[in-house]
């Protein structure tokens, strides 16, 4: 399946930077607006959809109410919420949200079976602009941003650090490898995809420090049980958002015909006016995207779905994050 391409009298201001199979570094770059009009910003952080995920989650002194507790020894005296002692009659105290750092760290996926869309783009090239729009986020609100892109055949890591050279550096890699799935060549698999993600996420584990907001964007599709102990090791100090790219014809198969279809690694043929296996197709898919919300589910990290046919913008903002704490 290929993508649409852009006609002249396109106004439709969600999908106005990306169009088609490949990713161009300016329209990457030209997301940084989108970021900021989404309303990601620090000053916004108290009620921002992504107060969760880019702030900490550490409780101590600070701006931001937390919560009122009853008073424990060792607490500030002059935290103390006088009306619910006197209401309660026992000392009870304020408690207050300490900002810390918290980097955030992006990985993406670009490997083979992301290079495929049927609507205006492809999952590829949703997963570069998503990740494009995080990465502004974070850097809008002086949080240190990093990454690690993958492909089939090779990854790249940006070591998170402050700064637009360090988004611009993020971006360039992002694109690069995007632009490479167009190439055969570089879409030659050097091991199956399963065994490709797990290294991916086995080299994030070393890479990443404690503490660190992991956005996870791909399709998922060979997530297996050696990539979940992987990602539950990743969990068990970092907080996990997984943002699941996928494409309608995905998840139904298309108008009866005979197709020609891959997953980047082998071809086949399938024949979508067979009723039984139109029911099957779309059968086997949900039990695939049951899979990837239990494995999320199971290390209470939320999961967004996306295709390639939406607003990435209005999915985002729309999107109840705020129990990402």
């Amino acid at each position: 399946m290929g993508a649409k391409q852009r006609t002249g009298n396109d106004t439709n201001t969600s999908n106005r930077y990306f169009f088609g199979a490949t990713s161009e570094l300016k329209d990457l770059i030209a997301l940084r607006q989108v970021a900021s009009s989404i309303g990601y910003q620090k000053k916004n952080r108290a009620n921002s959809q992504m107060a969760g995920l880019l702030s900490s989650s550490i409780k101590g002194k600070g701006m931001d109410f937390e919560e009122v507790r009853s008073y424990q020894p060792g607490d500030d005296v002059r935290n103390i919420d006088w009306k619910v002692t006197a209401r309660t009659l026992n000392p009870h105290t304020k408690v207050f949200t300490e900002e810390k750092e918290r980097p955030v760290f992006l990985i993406v996926d670009q490997s083979a079976s992301m290079f495929f869309g049927s609507k205006i783009t492809f999952k590829s090239v949703v997963a570069a602009r998503i990740a494009s729009i995080f990465a502004w986020s974070a850097h809008e609100q002086g949080d240190k941003v990093g990454g690690l892109i993958y492909s089939d055949v090779s990854h790249k890591t940006v070591r998170a650090k402050r700064g637009v050279k360090t988004v611009l550096s993020f971006l360039n890699h992002l694109n690069e490898l995007n632009n490479g799935l167009a190439s055969k060549r570089e879409r030659e698999p050097l091991v199956g995809k399963e065994a490709r993600m797990v290294e991916v996420l086995r080299l994030a584990r070393t890479t990443i420090k404690e503490q660190t907001s992991i956005l996870l964007i791909g399709d998922f599709l060979n997530l297996d049980d050696t990539g979940l102990i992987e990602i539950r090791s990743l969990a068990r100090r970092n907080q996990i958002l997984a943002v699941h790219v996928f494409d309608p014809i995905e998840a139904q198969a298309p108008r009866p015909n005979l197709y020609s279809i891959t997953d980047g690694f082998k071809r086949i043929r399938i024949n979508t006016s067979d009723k039984e296996f139109a029911k099957n197709y779309s059968k086997h898919y949900e039990n695939k995207l049951k899979k990837i919300h239990s494995i999320f589910s199971e290390i209470n990290s939320p999961l967004i779905s996306i295709s390639t046919g939406e607003s990435i913008e209005t999915v985002l903002f729309n999107h109840k994050l705020a129990n990402l704490k």
